[in-house]
């Protein structure tokens, strides 16, 4: 089977980027200024390393990471960000040969790349912050992948805006803002369940026996976004298909 394109297209990207690791390089920046100001200072790491409570470094980086790589996600999906040869989706889906479907899955098959690189940058930030900020593995992989969902979701809603409102590209930059900072502050302050700040801090602040209702809570978190970006995914197909229907019906008539 030939790699699906889309995926080959992000790939080769990530590899060559100059605008898009200038971008990498800010927000990691950002998370290594939050390390800085969240390392627990020297005459106290003794300290907290032998008691049971230990600093919130680690869950300030993991905070950072959500918060910078939504705001790359948003943006990339309102084509704001594009990688050095990487083509848009309305283009891969009107003048490409691929069924629409096929379109889509290696839309988001590169996104997932886009995640895992955009982790894996972060790694070092994350290790450090790991050594004194407490935690397990398992509470660690469940953030990431809440902050790796919770990036899926706005990327899905940068694209449907840069799809809808593109040709007025002021408007889309101001809602893609607007989006943002709404998505972060309505559910922290009406419904924590789908706050990628909250469950985290939840988690990482749970007993170390592990607090029965710490898991569901990022279960929960992972499944109101996953229902998201299938909603969001629907809506995204049916736009493009009226866009190729809309291009069809034009070929059409220039045709006649």
């Amino acid at each position: 089977m030939r790699p699906n394109p889309l995926v080959r297209e992000v790939l080769e990207g990530l590899i060559v980027a100059d605008r898009a690791h200038s971008i990498h390089l800010a927000h990691l920046s950002v998370q290594a200024l939050v390390l800085f100001l969240w390392w627990p200072p020297r005459n106290d790491l003794y300290h907290v390393l032998a008691t049971a409570n230990p600093p919130d470094t680690l869950l300030a980086v993991v905070i950072a990471l959500g918060v910078t790589h939504a705001w790359y996600s948003m943006r990339a999906g309102a084509e704001e960000i594009l990688l050095p040869g990487q083509h848009p989706l309305g283009e891969w889906a009107l003048a490409s040969p691929l069924p629409l479907p096929r379109v889509l899955g290696g839309y988001l098959g590169g996104h997932l790349l886009q995640s895992l690189h955009a982790v894996f940058l972060s790694s070092p930030f994350l290790l450090a912050a790991y050594s004194v900020g407490g935690g397990t593995w398992p509470v660690l992989a469940f953030a990431l992948a809440g902050l790796m969902m919770q990036a899926l979701s706005y990327r899905l809603v940068g694209a449907l805006l840069y799809l809808t409102l593109g040709h007025r590209r002021t408007l889309t930059m101001i809602s893609v803002r607007a989006v943002l900072l709404l998505g972060y502050a309505l559910p922290l302050a009406l419904f924590p369940a789908a706050s990628h700040i909250m469950v985290s801090y939840n988690l990482f602040n749970a007993p170390t026996s592990a607090d029965p209702g710490a898991i569901p809570e990022v279960a929960t978190f992972l499944l109101l976004h996953a229902a998201l970006s299938l909603l969001l995914i629907a809506a995204l197909h049916l736009v493009l298909s009226r866009h190729l229907r809309g291009a069809a019906a034009g070929a059409g008539e220039s045709a006649t």
